[in-house]
């Protein structure tokens, strides 16, 4: 039986502990006693947790049982794997059961030692509730964007010694025609990226890219995150100047969008205010059902999600919610259009609002996502 579990994400930062609070209570709702960190312990240190709080299971977010081999055999170890940026696919290894933020690394992921599966965020069943407030805006958007290529990250080589001069401005230029046709396909995963930019770059000098872990990312993660994300903000500029951005500074680096800026969002409360006070809220979904989707529709807030190919495969938007009842799907192209639609039917919205908060507390909350957890380790 499944008594105590201890909960570890990689780091203490204002919105890792927030996330923790709520996957905890997620567990506590289910009558598990929960202990531990917003980080990632060293071998050592989980040795001693392991001895003074006896955990049955571990569940940690972006790390397998292979790279912290100290767990006692007897612990059951279920990784949640978010962030691939940094790693290939492969590199996920040795856990009971390793579930997957993105469907598409699921989808694509071979686990020969374990259980796997696709477990999308859920919210937070005591902040993240339907409530109605005064629009103070057309569009708001709470998130991430990289910072704008310095002249110095374009000009470094990333050709080997002996090969010919190839910048990595050279390799962009290269590179996002194909990443763009991939994005169109779908069933993507973020290694066929790298494998990608690797094949241009064999393809032109016969050899491999000199890669390391700056380039793995920037190629990987920076690149794919910054191409569609400019792309769908060009879109909203365009159709509003009514739009609330939020997030690093790093939006304050792009003049376009630096006049909508207001800041970090550091307490969920607010988020929640955000999404309410906002008449539409889009996700630019390179990765599927993310945070803000489920806490906004879980909120009240009406949700935009620019549609892909892979959004009737598992773990789709579609699987899960019914387009035009629970959320409007968009594309760059008829964003403009959707949006005066829609902000010319308040009574639609507002009915669209309802529904999705409705469905998130019956389905999609912390408690639920850790009742999978649960149910999932009892069939081991």
């Amino acid at each position: 039986m499944i008594k105590r579990i201890s909960i570890f994400l990689p780091k203490p930062t204002f919105i890792y502990k927030n996330l923790f609070r709520s996957i905890a209570n997620g567990f506590k709702q289910c009558g598990l006693l929960v202990t531990g960190d917003t980080r990632h312990l060293y071998e050592e240190e989980m040795q001693a947790w392991c001895k003074e709080y006896k955990p049955d299971v571990i569940f940690e977010m972006d790390r397998t049982r292979d790279m912290i081999p100290s767990i006692p055999p007897e612990i059951k170890h279920v990784a949640w794997v978010g962030d691939t940026y940094h790693h290939f696919l492969d590199r996920f290894t040795g856990s009971e059961i390793t579930y997957f933020f993105f469907p598409n690394n699921y989808r694509n992921f071979n686990n020969s030692n374990g259980m796997s599966d696709w477990l999308p965020p859920g919210a937070d069943q005591s902040i993240f509730t339907y409530g109605k407030k005064n629009f103070l805006s057309d569009v708001s958007f709470i998130g991430h964007i990289p910072k704008p290529w310095t002249q110095e990250e374009l000009d470094r080589l990333v050709s080997g010694s002996g090969m010919p001069l190839y910048s990595f401005g050279d390799l962009l230029t290269d590179y996002i025609p194909a990443l763009a046709s991939l994005l169109y396909k779908g069933n993507y995963i973020f290694d066929d990226f790298f494998t990608m930019a690797n094949a241009i770059y064999k393809e032109k000098f016969g050899a491999d890219l000199q890669v390391d872990n700056v380039l793995l990312y920037d190629i990987i993660g920076r690149t794919l995150r910054m191409f569609t994300r400019t792309k769908v903000m060009n879109a909203v500029v365009e159709a509003t100047d009514s739009i609330r951005l939020y997030g690093p500074e790093n939006w304050n680096l792009w003049p376009q969008y630096s006049k909508f800026y207001k800041g970090w969002v550091r307490n969920d409360n607010n988020r929640r205010d955000i999404y309410q006070t906002s008449q539409i809220n889009f996700h630019d979904n390179i990765t599927g059902l993310h945070f803000r989707t489920i806490d906004c529709m879980g909120s009240g807030g009406l949700l935009f999600f620019r549609t892909t190919s892979d959004d009737t495969a598992y773990g789709g938007i579609k699987t899960c919610f019914d387009e035009g009842r629970h959320y409007v799907s968009f594309s760059i192209e008829d964003f403009a259009e959707k949006m005066r639609y829609y902000l010319n039917r308040p009574d639609l919205c507002e009915k669209i609002r309802h529904n999705a908060a409705e469905l998130i507390q019956k389905e999609h909350t912390w408690t639920h996502r850790a009742k999978k957890v649960i149910d999932d380790l009892k069939k081991l």
